[in-house]
C-alpha cells in the first residue's frame, strides 16, 4: 500500500500510544519499562518505513516546468529555520501551561506508574494522547525531550504537507510550501515549547491526507484501507485534544461520509462500522477513565447530562467556560466585532499567510486558468477548499487562543493554495518583466524575516534562553532566575521523603515541575468555612499525606488563611528568597489515628 511517509512514522506513533496506555493501565508506567519500549521502537521503526513509492495523486504533469529562480534558496531557509527551532527544543521549559498540566499530569503518572485520577485538577480528565507520549519522554529524560517530541510532531506537520505537494505538484512547491508552514510565527512558537497543538495538527493533516489517498486511489482495496486509517488518525486527533471536536471533527465527518458514498462501491456499512471503531480506539481509553472517575464519559464537557459523580471542580470548569462566547456575541451588533477581533488577534501574532491563503482560495478560478492549479486533484481542490472554510467559520466563531493554537493544522493547509497563487503570480510577472524570477525568493525572504523577529521577540518576552543549557547545573541556574520557587522545589527534592507533598508547589505534590494554582481545587479541603477549627484543617491535611506548607501561602476556595497554623501546627524547615517550607505538626493523639 502506498502510505506516505509521514503517515507510515503517525502509524508509528498510533501503536507506540497504545502501547504506553495499556502500560498505564496495567501499573507497568516506570521509567525502566518506558526505556526498554523506547529502544524496542526506536529499532523497529526503520523496518518498512522507507518503503514508499513516490507516485503523484494526479497523472498530468505539473505544468510551471522549470522554476527560473534558485530552488536552493528555499531549501537553506528552510533548513536554517528548522535547525533554529530544534536548537531552541534543547532549553528548559518556560511557559507555565507545560508546566502546570501538559508534563506535570504525565509525571504524576509516572510517579504513580499509572494513569490515575488527580481530582484537584480539571484538564486531568482530558484526552492525554499526546501528554501519554510526553511521559515516555519525562521517563527517560528531561523536558528538553518532550519540547524535541513536540518538534517532531511540528516537523511529521510539516512533511505532511510537503508530500501532499510534491504528490500534486512538483519538489520546488514542495519545498515552498514545506517554508509557508514553518515560517509561520505560531509554528515557531509551538515546536519549541511542551504543548500538544501540533501533535494535534499532525493528526488532523494525516486524517485529511489518508482521506485524500482514499479518494483517488485505484484499487477498492486500498481505498478501504486509506479510509480506515485515516479514521484512525481522526480518533487520535479527538483523543489529543477536546478542541479537535469544535474545529477539526464536524468538516471532517462531511467529507469522510462523501468519501465513502462517491468513491466506495462496496461494503459501506461495515467500512461505517469499523471507521468509527478506529475513531474511537485512540479516544475510547480517555472517555472510560472519565465514565469511572465521574460517571460522564466527556466530563468536563456536558457537565450536567450525565450523572452527578463529577468532582465539585466547578470553579475550573467555570474558568473554561468562561472563555467561550456568550450568546449576546452572536447578535447582529456584536458578531461582525468579534469576529474581525480573532482575524486582527491572528494577524497581530504575525500569521499572515491567513491573510493570503483567503486572497489565493478566493482567485482559485484565475490560477486555475494558468494552467497552474490544473494537477490539483478535484477532491483537494474542492473538498479541502471547503474543510478549511469550514474550520475557519467554527474558529473565527469559536472559542479562547487567538493566537491560532486551535486553528494552526488550517493555517497549514492553507499553504498549498498559497502555492499555486504565488506560482500563478511569478508566471504573470516573468511574461512581461524579469522580476518575476524574484517574486518567490523574495517572499520566502519576508516569511523567514518575519518567523526569526517574532521568535526573537517571543524568546524576549518568555524570558527563553537562545542557547541550549543541557548540564543540570546550567538548567538549575537559568530556571532558578525563572521561576520563583525553583530553589524551593531544589531544596525539597534533595531533603524531604521520596513520597513527600508539598501543599503549594503546584498543587498538592512534590515534582521538579514547577505549576501555579490555575485550573484546579484542593478536593479533601473544598469544604472549608469559617467554622472549621485549626486542628480539623491540620487533620485533614495531615489524613491526606500533606505533610509540608510552602510560603506564600495558596488561596484556597472557599477562601481560608493557612497562616493561622503557624506556629502552633506549623514549623519552619526552610527559608530563601522570601519562600518559606512548613513541616505541619499535630498533637500525638491525631498522628496515632
Amino acid at each position: 500500500m502506498n502510505i506516505p511517509l509521514s503517515c507510515r512514522v503517525g502509524l508509528g506513533l498510533v501503536f507506540l500510544t497504545f502501547i504506553l496506555v495499556l502500560l498505564g493501565v496495567f501499573h507497568l508506567y516506570t521509567p525502566s519499562v518506558l526505556m526498554i519500549v523506547w529502544l524496542v521502537w526506536l529499532a523497529a521503526s526503520p523496518v518498512g518505513l522507507f518503503q514508499v513509492r513516490r507516485e503523484p495523486f494526479f497523472t498530468e504533469s505539473f505544468p510551471h516546468g522549470d522554476p527560473s529562480w534558485n530552488p536552493l534558496f528555499l531549501r537553506i531557509c528552510l533548513g536554517v529555520t528548522l535547525l533554529m527551532y530544534l536548537i531552541f527544543t534543547m532549553t528548559p521549559e518556560t511557559r507555565h501551561d507545560p508546566y502546570d498540566y501538559h508534563l506535570t499530569i504525565p509525571a504524576l503518572y509516572l510517579a504513580h506508574q499509572s494513569i490515575v485520577e488527580i481530582p484537584w485538577h480539571v484538564f486531568s480528565y482530558m484526552p492525554k494522547n499526546c501528554e501519554i507520549l510526553y511521559g515516555l519522554a519525562l521517563g527517560v529524560g528531561n523536558d528538553s525531550l518532550t519540547k524535541l517530541f513536540h518538534f517532531l510532531f511540528g516537523c511529521l506537520s510539516v512533511l505532511s504537507v510537503a508530500s501532499f505537494m510534491k504528490r500534486t505538484a512538483d519538489h520546488e512547491a514542495s519545498m515552498l510550501a514545506g517554508l509557508l508552514v514553518v515560517t509561520l510565527p505560531v509554528f515557531g512558537f509551538l515546536a519549541t515549547l511542551s504543548y500538544i497543538d501540533l501533535g494535534r495538527a499532525f493528526w488532523e493533516l494525516s486524517a485529511l491526507y489518508m482521506l485524500a489517498h482514499a479518494w483517488h486511489e485505484t484499487p477498492d482495496k486500498t481505498r478501504r484501507y486509506s479510509f480506515l486509517l485515516s479514521a484512525l488518525f481522526a480518533g487520535m486527533a479527538l483523543g489529543t485534544k477536546y478542541v479537535s471536536f469544535l474545529v477539526f471533527f464536524p468538516p471532517y465527518l462531511l467529507l469522510a461520509a462523501l468519501t465513502l458514498w462517491k468513491r466506495i462501491v462496496d461494503r459501506r456499512l461495515c467500512l461505517t462500522l469499523f471507521g468509527t471503531l478506529c475513531i474511537l480506539a485512540p479516544l475510547s481509553p480517555w472517555l472510560i477513565y472519565n465514565a469511572v472517575w465521574t460517571g460522564n464519559p466527556v466530563y468536563p464537557l456536558l457537565s450536567s447530562l450525565f450523572g452527578m459523580n463529577i468532582p465539585p471542580a466547578q470553579a475550573a470548569y467555570d474558568f473554561i467556560r468562561g472563555h467561550a462566547p456568550q450568546m449576546e456575541t452572536f447578535t447582529w451588533p456584536a458578531f461582525p466585532g468579534y469576529i474581525l477581533s480573532r482575524i486582527n488577534g491572528l494577524l497581530l501574532d504575525g500569521n499572515a499567510l491567513f491573510l493570503i491563503g483567503l486572497i489565493a482560495l478566493a482567485t482559485t478560478p484565475w490560477w486555475r486558468r494558468q494552467s497552474i492549479g490544473r494537477s490539483l486533484p478535484a477532491f483537494a481542490r474542492r473538498g479541502f477548499v471547503f474543510y478549511i472554510v469550514a474550520s475557519t467559520i467554527l474558529f473565527l466563531a469559536g472559542s479562547d487562543n487567538m493566537d491560532g493554537r486551535f486553528f494552526v493544522s488550517t493555517l497549514m493547509l492553507l499553504a498549498a493554495p498559497v502555492v499555486f497563487f504565488l506560482y500563478a503570480v511569478s508566471s504573470t510577472i516573468h511574461q512581461t518583466s524579469p522580476w518575476g524570477r524574484y517574486v518567490i525568493p523574495g517572499f520566502a525572504l519576508v516569511l523567514f524575516a518575519n518567523s526569526a523577529t517574532y521568535r526573537f521577540n517571543q524568546m524576549k518576552a518568555l524570558d527563553e534562553s537562545p542557547m541550549p543549557i543541557l548540564t543540570d547545573s546550567q538548567r538549575d541556574q537559568w530556571l532558578s532566575r525563572r521561576f520563583r520557587y525553583y530553589e524551593a522545589t531544589q531544596w525539597a527534592n534533595h531533603n524531604l521523603p521520596a513520597d513527600a507533598t508539598v501543599l503549594g508547589m503546584g498543587y498538592p505534590l512534590r515534582l521538579k515541575f514547577i505549576a501555579k494554582i490555575k485550573y484546579g481545587y484542593i478536593p479533601f479541603l473544598h469544604d472549608l468555612n469559617s467554622e472549621t477549627s485549626l486542628e480539623d484543617l491540620a487533620k485533614r491535611l495531615y489524613q491526606n499525606d500533606v505533610l509540608y506548607i510552602v510560603k506564600p501561602f495558596i488561596t484556597l476556595d472557599p477562601p481560608f488563611d493557612l497562616s493561622l497554623l503557624n506556629p502552633d501546627y506549623m514549623k519552619s524547615i526552610y527559608s530563601y528568597r522570601g519562600i518559606e517550607i512548613f513541616k505541619l505538626r499535630l498533637p500525638d493523639r491525631y498522628e496515632s489515628e
